[in-house]
């Protein structure tokens, strides 16, 4: 991100392509024994991981308590942790950062915190305080990006938090300044998927553009009899730099980061993002298909055929004799419909505007209408 310097200026965190490590904690250098292939989903340690590209570590926290002792904090995977701990991550992004700052100050790393196991109420506060005391900025090399960044351009983060590079997520801290919202996690829901079902899932969840919050995406799949499998062939060929589950992604979690690409292709759809915010062409002009009445009348219909953009339609506006106008989500259909009240009798000026992911409009849709009375006498069907 530093590299990039003010490419990304214009876009906020939940509108880039980011590479996230699944269960970033269980690497195998942290697991002895025969149960690491079993349940390691990394190759190598948080340093590692960041070298490699990782800008969101996916973590599963367990608090290690012994006769109601509270003896710190580990990762784990199913039944089983890794000698990983929290403060060691803490020391590892330290050090990160505070070898030659300069080349580093626009990167941000993001601990999203996943789940947790072992956890008495009390033990909540006691790893933030952890988190909150270790990236301080005191005797450390960074701080933590607060709440309050979490709508901001990369340009207003870089300008009114220098120094600011962790982000910590969960919705287990309560509203504190320190912690953003909760990341949304999109799962198959099942750890052995096939190929092609996890083709499916993942076509469903990369359907829609623009997400206004950070949201990650599984992509992970296991043998019953091995464990974590190194499907980076596979991500390599989903999420090659064209592809639409790329663009339309916000975090991916992979295994095994380094033996895929998702590094460069994650920088490559960035760039390509940031060309679709200067993007001037507009969309299309949407035209209309067929209409109708119903609900005794009053509930006006239209179904109308879809813009098309080079880069995509990110909604559509529409309004009634130059009102308000509403807002109305891309149904990425080929023909969409749009419901509104009329009153009877009363003629209408609709608009209706596609509006791409730049925020440029198409010349609008216009067309006459009137709220029509209900039949009455012999003209009732």
């Amino acid at each position: 991100m530093t590299d990039l310097g003010n490419t990304l200026n214009n876009l906020k965190l939940h509108q880039l392509t980011l590479p996230s490590t699944h269960n970033a904690g269980m690497d195998k250098k942290g697991i002895g024994g025969p149960v690491e292939g079993w349940i390691a989903c990394q190759n190598d340690t948080f340093p590692f991981q960041i070298a490699q590209g990782a800008r969101v570590f996916d973590l599963r926290v367990n608090a290690r308590v012994f006769n109601g002792t509270l003896y710190g904090f580990d990762f784990f995977h199913g039944p089983f942790s890794s000698n990983r701990s929290v403060l060691g991550l803490i020391k590892d992004c330290n050090a990160f950062f505070k070898n030659d700052y300069n080349t580093k100050k626009h990167e941000l790393i993001i601990l999203q915190f996943q789940e947790f196991k072992n956890f008495r109420p009390s033990d909540y506060e006691r790893l933030l305080t952890q988190l909150t005391q270790g990236f301080s900025g005191t005797g450390s090399s960074t701080k933590i990006l607060p709440r309050a960044a979490s709508d901001l351009t990369i340009r207003d983060i870089r300008s009114r938090y220098a120094g600011h590079n962790i982000i910590i997520a969960s919705d287990k801290f309560g509203s504190h300044s320190d912690v953003w919202n909760d990341i949304s996690h999109e799962w198959i829901g099942h750890d052995i998927p096939s190929e092609q079902e996890l083709d499916i899932f993942i076509d469903q969840k990369t359907q829609e553009t623009n997400q206004s919050k950070l949201w990650s995406l599984q992509s992970v799949r296991y043998k019953k009899l091995y464990g974590p499998l190194d499907i980076s062939d596979y991500i390599n060929k989903k999420f090659k730099p064209d592809a639409q589950a790329l663009i339309n992604s916000n975090i991916i979690n992979v295994d095994f980061i380094e033996n895929s690409s998702i590094v460069p292709y994650c920088i490559s759809v960035n760039l390509y993002k940031v060309e679709r915010l200067i993007d001037k062409a507009p969309p299309s002009q949407p035209t209309v298909h067929d209409e109708l009445w119903h609900g005794g009348w009053s509930t006006y219909f239209i179904n109308f055929n879809a813009s098309t953009d080079n880069f995509g339609v990110d909604h559509y506006l529409y309004s009634l004799n130059g009102g308000e106008e509403i807002k109305v989500n891309n149904q990425h259909t080929q023909r969409q419909q749009l419901e509104f009240e009329v009153r009877r009798g009363q003629e209408y000026k609709f608009t209706l505007y596609a509006v791409d992911v730049a925020g440029n409009r198409s010349t609008p849709l216009v067309k006459a209408l009137k709220g029509i009375d209900p039949p009455t006498g012999s003209d009732k069907p």
